[in-house]
C-alpha cells in the first residue's frame, strides 16, 4: 500500500455515469409519483414516497448485484462496473429518504423515540410470520450507511484492501435482509402474486448470474497442469492475446502471464488496490493495468510507477520450444526478473480495452452500453406500471387536515372520547344523534383533554370543535388539530339527554377481525392498515386512541370500539395483537350509531 493518499479526478466518464444513474431514478420516482397519483387519489403523499424511494432502491440493489458477474461473464459490461460506487452511494441515498419517511410516519410523533420504537413497539422477535421487519429494514440501512461512507479511495487506503473489500461483501447481507424486510412486510399486506413473481424473478436471476460467474472462475481454479520439479506447463503462447493474460491458478493461487512487445512476464493476480483481477487487464503505456480502476504495475518487477509504492509478486518463466512454463514458487513482491523473449512472433492483438479514466469509450462499448441502457429503461418503465397497477390497498380514506370544520354537540367520555351531535328526527319525531369519535393530534388520545373540560366546566354544557377530520365508509372522526384549543365552550342551544344510553349488550362467542388505530385507518395514513402499519398503530394505541375492531359482517365493513369489561384502560393490553388478525369473544352493544364491544384481553386470540 502507498504511503500517502493520492486522489483520483473527478473524469468525464464520472459525470456521465452519474447523469445517467440520477436521470434514470428520476425518470422512475416522479413516474411512480404522477401514475399513483392517477390511480390512486386517496393516496398519502408519505405513502407515495415511502413506496416511490423503497420499490426504487430494490429495484437498484439487483441492478448493482448483476453488474459483478455480468462483467465476469461479458468485458463490455466493464463500463457499468468501474464507477459501481456511485451506484452504490446513490442506493444508499434512495433507502436514506425510505428510511427516515418511514420512521417519522410509523414511529415519530409518539410517546416513544422513534428509534426505541422501532425496535420495542413490534415485539413478535420469537414469530417468523409476524417478525418485526422494519428492524431488519434498518439493519440493511446501516450496512448500506456503512459502504456509502467508506466508499472513497480514501477509506480504501486507510483501511486496507482486504478490510474494505469484506465490508462491502456485507452487501449480500444487506440484500437478504432486505428481501426478508419486503417479504415479511408490504408483500403480508398486498399479498399480490404479481410482487411475489417480481421478487422471485429478481432472487433467481441473481442466483443463476452469479453462479455462472462462479462455474466460469471455476474453470480457472479446477484447471489441472502438469507440474515437473516446481514448473507448470501453462500452454501455447499463440494462446495469448498481445497485451493481455492467461490466468492460472496453482495451490489456490492465481498467476497472470502477460504477453507483450515479444516478451513474457508473470506477476501475482491480485491487485493491491481492491484486489481486482489483473489478468483481466491489459498492458496499457508499457504497464499491466487493472480492468476495475486502472491501477498500474511494471511487468517484469510487479512494482506500480512511482510515486506509488504498491507491489506484486512476480513468477519465473521459461519458454520450451512455443510452450510456457511458470515456477509455481512467487519472488517477494517488487523482484525484478528479466523478461523471457518470444522469438519470431507475430504480434496480434485486439484493439479496445475500457478503464474508467480512459477519456473515450471504444465505440465497441459504446453500442453495447447503449443497448444494455435501453433495456433498462424499458424495465423501468413496466416495473413503474406493475408496481402501481397492482396495489390493492390503498382505501378511499381522506385525511382532511388542511380545511378544519366546526362541530357543535356534547361532549362524552364514556365508553370512548366522543363529540354527541343532534342530526335532525327520527320517523317518530324524536331527536336523532350521531356520535363523532375524538382524537388527538399526532398519535395521542383525547381522553385526558375531554376529561379536564368536563370536570372543571361541567358536563351540561355544550361545546364547538374546530379541527380536521377523517373519513372512510362513511364514517367520521374528530381530530383536535390545536389539542384544547380546538375545544371551546358554547351557550345551549339544542337539548341533549343527560347520557346516551347503550343498549342491552349481546353476547359474542367469535368475532374475527384487525384490531386497528381507528385515525391512522380513518385516513391519516393509507394504507393505515395490516403487519406494515402495525408499529405506528401500537404507538398510536399507547398514545390513548381508543382501540377498534375492524370486521366483515355480510360483506360489509365494521367498526366496533374495544373497552375494558372493567373500565380499565385495554389500551396497553391489548397492544400484542394490534395489526393482526384475531378472534375475540364480549358483549357488544350500541353506543348510538356505534358499536362497542365490552371484553377482557384474556379474551383475545391471533390466528
Amino acid at each position: 500500500m502507498s504511503d500517502h493518499y493520492v486522489p483520483i479526478s473527478w473524469s468525464k466518464q464520472k459525470k456521465i455515469y452519474d447523469i445517467i444513474l440520477l436521470s434514470f431514478s428520476a425518470f422512475y420516482l416522479i413516474s411512480f409519483s404522477i401514475l399513483n397519483v392517477y390511480l390512486f387519489p386517496t393516496s398519502t403523499f408519505e405513502t407515495i414516497i415511502i413506496r416511490g424511494f423503497g420499490s426504487l432502491a430494490i429495484i437498484l440493489i439487483h441492478i448493482i448485484l448483476s453488474i459483478g458477474p455480468l462483467s465476469r461473464l461479458n468485458k463490455r459490461f466493464l463500463p457499468l462496473l468501474y464507477n459501481r460506487r456511485h451506484f452504490g452511494v446513490l442506493l444508499f441515498f434512495v433507502s436514506s429518504v425510505h428510511a427516515i419517511f418511514s420512521l417519522m410516519q410509523f414511529h415519530g410523533s409518539g410517546n416513544m423515540h422513534p428509534l426505541l420504537s422501532l425496535f420495542l413497539s413490534n415485539t413478535h422477535y420469537n414469530s417468523f410470520i409476524y417478525f418485526p421487519f422494519q428492524t431488519l429494514g434498518f439493519l440493511a440501512y446501516i450496512i448500506l450507511f456503512l459502504m456509502a461512507v467508506t466508499s472513497h479511495d480514501y477509506w480504501l487506503n486507510v483501511l486496507s484492501p482486504k478490510i474494505w473489500k469484506s465490508l462491502h461483501m456485507l452487501v449480500y447481507l444487506a440484500y437478504l435482509l432486505l428481501i426478508l424486510h419486503v417479504c415479511l412486510g408490504i408483500l403480508q399486506l398486498e399479498n399480490s402474486k404479481i410482487y411475489f413473481a417480481l421478487l422471485l424473478i429478481g432472487t433467481l436471476s441473481l442466483s443463476i448470474l452469479h453462479c455462472l460467474a462462479s462455474y466460469k472462475e471455476s474453470k480457472i481454479d479446477n484447471a489441472a497442469y502438469e507440474v515437473i520439479d516446481n514448473w507448470v506447463k501453462v500452454g501455447h503462447i499463440q494462446e495469448i492475446e498481445e497485451k493481455r493474460a492467461k490466468v492460472i491458478s496453482i495451490s489456490g493461487e492465481r498467476i497472470a502471464i502477460f504477453k507483450y512487445n515479444n516478451k513474457l512476464s508473470a506477476v501475482h493476480n491480485v491487485c493491491k488496490h481492491q484486489n481486482g483481477p489483473i489478468g483481466e487487464g491489459m498492458i496499457v503505456d508499457g504497464c499491466i493495468t487493472c480492468p476495475w480502476h486502472g491501477f498500474q504495475y511494471l511487468p517484469d518487477s510487479g512494482c506500480a510507477p512511482a510515486p506509488f509504492k504498491e507491489k506484486l509478486a512476480t513468477y519465473q518463466l521459461k519458454l520450451i520450444g512455443k510452450i510456457i512454463w511458470v515456477n509455481i514458487n512467487p519472488l517477494p513482491e517488487g523482484t525484478y526478473i528479466e523478461p523471457v523473449l518470444i522469438p519470431n512472433e507475430k504480434i496480434l492483438s485486439e484493439d479496445y480495452f475500457y478503464i474508467g479514466w480512459m477519456p473515450k469509450i471504444h465505440i465497441l462499448y459504446q453500442k453495447f452500453i447503449k443497448k444494455i441502457l435501453l433495456v433498462i429503461f424499458c424495465m423501468f418503465s413496466i416495473l413503474i406500471i406493475i408496481i402501481s397497477y397492482n396495489q390493492k390497498h390503498i382505501a378511499k380514506s381522506f385525511f382532511i387536515f388542511n380545511k378544519e370544520v366546526l362541530w357543535k354537540g356534547q361532549l362524552s367520555l364514556k365508553p370512548f372520547p366522543s363529540l354527541i351531535c343532534l342530526n335532525g328526527k327520527d320517523n317518530y319525531g324524536n331527536p336523532k344523534y350521531e356520535i363523532f369519535p375524538i382524537v388527538n393530534a399526532q398519535k395521542f388520545g383525547a381522553d385526558s383533554i375531554i376529561n379536564d373540560i368536563l370536570k372543571n366546566q361541567g358536563k351540561d354544557n355544550q361545546y364547538a370543535i374546530q379541527g380536521n377530520y377523517l373519513q372512510r365508509d362513511d364514517i367520521t372522526i374528530i381530530e383536535l388539530s390545536e389539542g384544547i384549543n380546538s375545544i371551546q365552550k358554547m351557550n345551549s342551544l339544542n337539548q341533549f339527554p343527560e347520557k346516551i344510553e347503550e343498549s342491552d349488550g349481546v353476547n359474542i362467542s367469535e368475532l374475527v377481525g384487525e384490531i386497528i388505530d381507528p385515525k391512522c385507518y380513518f385516513g391519516a395514513m393509507n394504507p393505515g392498515e395490516g403487519k406494515p402499519h402495525r408499529s405506528c398503530a401500537i404507538r398510536c394505541i399507547a398514545g390513548g386512541i381508543m382501540p377498534m375492531l375492524h370486521y366483515i359482517e355480510k360483506g360489509k365493513n365494521c367498526y366496533a370500539v374495544l373497552v375494558s369489561s372493567d373500565n380499565r384502560s385495554i389500551n396497553q393490553s391489548i397492544a400484542p395483537f394490534v395489526g393482526e388478525q384475531v378472534k375475540i369473544k364480549g358483549n357488544i352493544k350500541k353506543f348510538g350509531n356505534w358499536s362497542v364491544i365490552y371484553l377482557n384481553p384474556k379474551d383475545i386470540f391471533s390466528f
